[in-house]
């Protein structure tokens, strides 16, 4: 795109774009993450065990000038 790194994600809608300067995201994980083991659910006759993962996650955005989006009207 014009020389910068395009990449693309199904976590937008069709046509949505953002372009900026990345390294002015910030991402903040709070604390450990945490594993829940179920062994004994719906999968368990097949010799599966479900793991969840839990994060406490949060976003900032250092300057929001540093970002730009489009979106289809």
């Amino acid at each position: 795109m014009n020389g910068y790194p395009a990449l693309t994600t199904k976590n937008c809608p069709t046509g949505y774009v953002i372009f900026g300067d990345w390294s002015e995201f910030i991402i903040g994980l709070w604390g450990a993450i945490g594993l829940a083991v179920d062994p004994y659910g719906s999968n368990f006759s097949k010799g599966s065990v479900s793991v969840r993962a839990l994060a406490d996650v949060d976003f900032a955005v250092r300057h929001p000038e540093s970002f730009a989006e489009i979106h289809p009207a």
